[in-house]
């Protein structure tokens, strides 16, 4: 290689380069090195803005003839590389000129240290280099460039440009704050000739003090294995955002590093159709990615994760305002103080297979939703956040499908608000399970939908539905209060409280799965709540699998004080079975627990027949109902199948407080078909304390009531006991009865069983549910 020759003219001479140049195949290997039409070599780290000095070659002088070259032609380019003695640290004392031409710029061959380029001496808002129009498929390579502190370290306003193992903020050693205001700034006027395919390397942009890199209006650009860090390697300095994009569309991220930056680790805005994948967003002060009116991006395979090495946090993995139609896959959100994803006005996105807090847990939830839309998630795991997996506050026609929502601290979906008529969110197929509170809570929210979904191991309720929360439909779902790699009890397999019209099961013609598989826990169903009523419940195995396997709750149903209720129905697929529950199939209880409606069912015992049990223990009881009037159990060709419990139909009245109620048409003691009689163990309908209600044995509303051990039909009240004869005139063994007396609790949460008192033992009328604390933002 021939060496610049100088001459006493203030130009260079330029000399044609003959053999290889280090580094440049590296830098773009697709062009042949024939194409390299001038090369200029840099040998000394001065710079003198007056003008060239004769036997040196600075920066500045080697731009100035590039700029100056006019023999390249077609896709000729001029070269520039360095061969400094001393320190390789060139200090600028003023602006350097714009390239206005292609030029390859290499400060790194192998074996020699970077080139770096210190702006802390130029005034103004001067950049490192300025890749000008007319600059289009450069190449910089091997630079380090700081100290801008007004302008950027590479100011690119051309396209197609290629930027390779450089560091824009740090000479990547020192222990002092080196900052550019910006790392790299591409920007553009207008669409039409916005800077577009540019490209970055292995390049690290660190410790600038607004953003790593800034772009406005520009497109198609790329960043591979890049690293937008907010602090230096030694921790000093914290970039404002590592990336800033406005009305930068289609730009590519693959395998960078967001961390440390003092807001976003990016930040898009009117940004669309930009992708990101393999990338790693972490502890960011801010967000990991905030997004606003940016759509159509997709992210693949990320991670954002809320703490770095360094302890610095990330308040929300993503944070997403008016983000439409953005699309995440296989990424991972974890560990963010806030929010996983934070979604505000944000319609139709779509996240596949995420993760959300499967490690360290989000301090919040793992996903906040707030007026969010059409969005789609799917087979995506919620868990561990510190208080819901999914929080959702109006928001409509969301589907959520094969997701797992487990051991949050709170509710593993807590929905306020959600969902509105004809405009419902959908949950199909998915598993909550072991989440502190709720699986799912809804407040306030209609019309939506739970389809195929296991709900199991909750410690309060699997589904509550309470607040006004009207019209959902839970339907074919597996609701037990065991999960199947762990012991943990549900109380409420569903709650319902202060709300109407919601259907618990369904009727479809010809499916083969059940309505609902409700088991397992203290209370299958429990309805209560002032403003409750209209509701149905069809169609259900409550205490058994359609197989018939036992899972039995303590209580099958419980009607808590609310009246209008639905429980099964005439039409065909609409009767529950309610088999194999500890303490009563169906639990009627309260003065307001009136018109309920109990028909078409098959209410069975622990163990589907009669068998031996202790003579003075009602427990179970078929229906049970307890100070409450007007209730209907059967119709003319509505009746229940009611048969293998201690008692079949059970009323207890305090005061005249169970009147009215309608015993009608029902089979106690005999199969539907007539074809079996397991009985009852000790009555068939026994009333205590209770006058005027109707059971008749006659006519054509009559029950068909056998083989009861005791007696098939009884009413008394006080304390004397009934009397032994069955009704078939045998005499059976007289058992010791006392009077039977009820102490029930009024209605309300508590910690505490209520008791009741039948026979001389107490035995508790069904667990209310300890308060909960509400945690919310």
């Amino acid at each position: 290689m021939r060496l610049l020759r100088t001459l006493p003219s203030p130009r260079r001479t330029r000399v044609r380069r003959s053999d290889r140049v280090p580094f440049l195949e590296l830098v773009e290997p697709r062009l042949l090195l024939a194409n390299l039409n001038m090369l200029f070599t840099v040998n000394s780290a001065a710079d003198d803005p007056s003008g060239p000095t004769p036997g040196i070659v600075t920066l500045r002088d080697a731009i100035n003839e590039v700029n100056n070259d006019k023999t390249d032609v077609d896709d000729n380019f001029d070269a520039i590389t360095f061969a400094i003695s001393s320190t390789p640290t060139i200090s600028l004392a003023a602006d350097l000129p714009a390239i206005t031409r292609r030029v390859f710029i290499v400060g790194e061959s192998p074996g020699t240290p970077l080139i770096q380029i210190d702006g802390h001496g130029v005034q103004g808002s001067g950049s490192g280099l300025t890749l000008s129009p007319g600059s289009d498929d450069s190449a910089i390579a091997g630079l380090d460039i700081y100290g801008f502190s007004k302008g950027a370290g590479v100011l690119i306003l051309s396209s197609g440009n290629t930027i390779v193992n450089s560091h824009l903020g740090t000479d990547g050693t020192s222990t002092t704050e080196e900052p550019n205001l910006l790392g790299v700034e591409i920007i553009g006027v207008n669409p039409s000739s916005a800077p577009s395919s540019n490209k970055f390397t292995d390049c690290t942009f660190s410790g600038n003090s607004f953003a790593g890199v800034f772009m406005s209006i520009a497109l198609s650009n790329t960043f591979t294995g890049c690293t937008f860090s907010g602090k230096s390697a030694e921790g000093v300095s914290m970039s404002h955002e590592g990336v800033s994009m406005s009305q930068a569309n289609s730009n590519t991220f693959t395998g960078c590093t967001f961390s440390g930056n003092s807001d976003a680790g990016v930040s898009m805005s009117i940004a669309n159709f930009n992708t990101f994948t393999g990338c790693n967003f972490t502890g960011n002060s801010a967000d990991g990615v905030e997004m606003s009116s940016a759509n159509s991006n997709t992210f693949t395979g990320c991670t954002f994760t809320g703490k770095s090495v360094d302890g610095v946090k990330s308040v929300d993995g993503v944070f997403m305002s008016s983000a439409n139609s953005n699309t995440f896959t296989g990424c991972t959100f974890t560990g963010n103080p806030v929010d996983g994803v934070f979604m505000s006005s944000a319609n139709s996105n779509t996240f596949t297979d995420c993760t959300f807090s499967e490690n360290l847990g989000n301090s919040a939830d793992g996903v906040f939703m707030s007026g969010a839309f059409f969005n789609r998630f799917t087979g995506c795991t919620f868990s561990g956040n510190s208080v819901d997996g999914v929080f959702m506050d109006f928001v409509f026609l969301n589907k959520f499908t094969g997701c797992t929502f487990s051991g949050n601290t709170s509710d593993g979906l807590d929905m306020s608000n959600a969902g509105f008529d004809n405009f419902p969110n959908t949950f199909t197929g998915c598993t909550f399970s072991r989440n502190l509170v709720d699986g799912v809570d809804m407040s306030s929210s209609n019309s939506n939908t739970f389809t195929g979904c296991t709900i199991a191991g909750n410690s309060n309720a699997g589904i509550e539905i309470s607040s006004m929360s009207d019209s959902n439909v839970i339907d074919e779902n597996y609701i037990v209060g065991t999960p199947s790699n762990g012991s943990s009890t549900q109380q409420v397999g569903i709650l319902i409280n202060d709300s109407i019209s919601n259907t618990i099961g369904g009727t479809t013609s010809g499916s083969t799965t059940p309505a609902n598989v409700i088991g397992g826990n203290n209370v299958g169903i429990e309805i209560t709540g002032v403003k409750t009523g209209g509701n149905v419940i069809e169609g259900n195995y409550i205490g058994v699998t359609k197989d018939g396997s036992p899972i039995g709750n303590l209580y099958g149903i419980w009607i808590d004080n609310v009246p209008s209720n639905t429980i099964g129905g005439t039409a065909k697929g609409a009767g529950n079975t309610i088999s194999g529950n500890e303490w009563a199939g169906v639990y009627i209880f309260g003065p307001d627990a009136t018109g309920n409606l109990v028909e078409g069912n098959s209410i069975l015992g622990r163990k589907n027949k009669r068998t031996k049990t202790d003579p003075t223990n009602p427990l179970p009881i078929g229906v049970f109902i307890q100070n409450s009037s007007s209730n209907t159990i059967g119709g003319a060709g509505a009746g229940n199948t009611i048969y293998g419990n201690n008692v079949g139909v059970y009323i207890v009245g305090t005061g005249g407080s169970a009147t009215g109620n309608q015993v009608l048409g029902n089979f106690i003691g005999l199969s539907a078909n007539g074809t079996s009689r397991p009985g009852n163990v000790l009555y068939g309908v026994i009333l205590v304390n209770a006058p005027n209600n109707n059971v008749p044995q006659s006519g054509r509303s009559a029950n068909k009531i056998v083989d009861s051990g005791i007696a098939n039909f009884r009413e008394y009240s006080g304390p004397i006991a009934p009397t032994t004869q069955s009704s078939s005139g045998s005499k059976a063994k007289k058992p010791a009865h006392r009077s039977i007396h009820v102490a029930h609790q009024s209605p309300q949460r508590t910690a505490s069983h209520a008791l009741v008192t039948v026979h001389g033992q107490k035995v508790p009328a069904g667990p209310h549910l300890k308060p909960r604390a509400r945690v919310r933002h």
